[in-house]
């Protein structure tokens, strides 16, 4: 998978919102490195301007297990998405 893989489906398919695990548990098959390298694929597809181009961060997010992306074009969905989940959990 390149960046550019990246991109293409988030513009193609239009998501508004995208969670992304931070994958600390290594037990969790999409989580294990590959052989000994691990590589935090999060850290690498954040440096890559075309997609910041596409998605920003969430800021209200911090401190989650995963990490919530939003469409520049989705509004408030984040808003939205974050004061759900505040909601349910009270």
């Amino acid at each position: 998978m390149t960046r550019a893989a990246v991109v293409e489906d988030l513009q193609r398919w239009r998501p508004d919102v995208v969670l992304v695990d931070h994958c600390e548990d290594l037990s969790f098959e999409p989580c294990i490195s590959l052989e000994s390298l691990r590589v935090d694929l999060l850290e690498w597809f954040k440096r890559d301007p075309p997609l910041l181009g596409v998605v920003e961060l969430c800021t209200g997010a911090a401190g989650r297990a995963y990490e919530v992306w939003c469409a520049k074009t989705a509004g408030t969905a984040c808003q939205r998405l974050l004061t759900a989940s505040l909601a349910t959990a009270q």
